[in-house]
């Protein structure tokens, strides 16, 4: 499995602007899509979209995001889907900072203030707003001009306190100044929570793994000694309850429970749910078969 590390993935990037002062811009662009993508990040970051369509996968989330908006980012590992417009490149705008500066950044945003001791997600949402893409442009016009040392510190460090103070005054301030009290408190997901969040998605178990922040072997063992059976089959177990469910109690047909529910195809949902219920998931729908559950679930 490739892992991109960012921001060192971007070294040798040509939109890249980086200070001595702990901050580095990067001007991404492509028009290639990517699926999924195995991304590691060693700084915490505030990404803003500029186009494109992009899915982030946290330990125990999954986000859509537009054009316009972003979101402010703990450095850990996380899965990541991008998608050029037809017509257009898919494009962001990261900036990448260390603890230290957030830190900096934060005591001076939060004064004497008190905050929740509840530790925030992994990622905060940044919406879609005019102060946002304008902060963003103005920030991009200064990607591949000439600047010396101490003024590009200066500038970067100046850019970022503005982009600070846009967002603790935004809707999500709560929210944003709880994210910078909690940098450096970065909770461990339970495994639990990860494969609830995620077994309905086309996530192989080495993804899985790495969202965890484990090996594949530690992943697998820790996995059966909590639910005393395989990965593989207790998704597929998991699956096939939903599915049941869903063919039960909704109008949808076979395809679209079959998708919902995370198998890839519907020949292979039609003959493991046969196997595990006797009677294709058609037939539940037709007749209303196996209408206690017990024996099945």
């Amino acid at each position: 499995m490739d892992i991109f590390s960012l921001p060192y993935a971007f070294n040798h990037h040509p939109n890249r602007l980086v200070a001595g002062s702990g901050v580095e811009v990067i001007l991404y662009q492509t028009d290639k899509e990517t699926e999924k993508a195995s991304v590691q990040f060693e700084q915490n970051a505030i990404v803003i979209l500029l186009n494109g369509y992009k899915e982030v996968f946290t330990p125990a989330h999954k986000f859509c995001l537009h054009s316009g908006e972003g979101f402010f980012i703990k450095k850990g590992n996380y899965l990541m889907t991008e998608k050029p417009f037809v017509d257009k490149e898919y494009q962001s705008l990261l900036i990448f900072f260390d603890d230290k500066v957030a830190q900096e950044f934060a005591t001076e945003l939060l004064g004497e203030e008190r905050l929740t001791e509840k530790s925030p997600s992994e990622l905060i949402h940044i919406p879609a707003s005019e102060h946002t893409v304008s902060f963003a442009n103005s920030l991009k016009a200064y990607l591949g001009s000439r600047q010396p040392a101490g003024n590009l510190d200066l500038l970067l460090s100046i850019k970022v306190k503005e982009l600070f103070w846009l967002l603790a005054h935004s809707d999500s301030r709560d929210s944003f100044m709880g994210y910078l009290a909690h940098l450096h408190n970065r909770q461990v997901s339970s495994l639990e929570q990860l494969v609830e969040q995620h077994y309905r998605e086309n996530i192989s178990l080495e993804q899985l793994a790495f969202l965890g922040g484990l090996s594949l072997s530690t992943f697998k063992r820790r996995f059966e000694q909590t639910y005393q059976t395989s990965p593989r089959r207790w998704i597929q177990e998991r699956r096939l309850r939903d599915a049941y469910f869903l063919l039960k109690s909704t109008e949808k047909n076979v395809s679209e429970v079959c998708f919902e529910v995370g198998f890839e195809n519907v020949s292979h949902f039609v003959q493991a749910f046969k196997e595990k219920y006797g009677h294709t998931p058609k037939q539940l729908k037709l007749t209303g078969a196996g209408t206690e559950l017990a024996s099945g679930l």
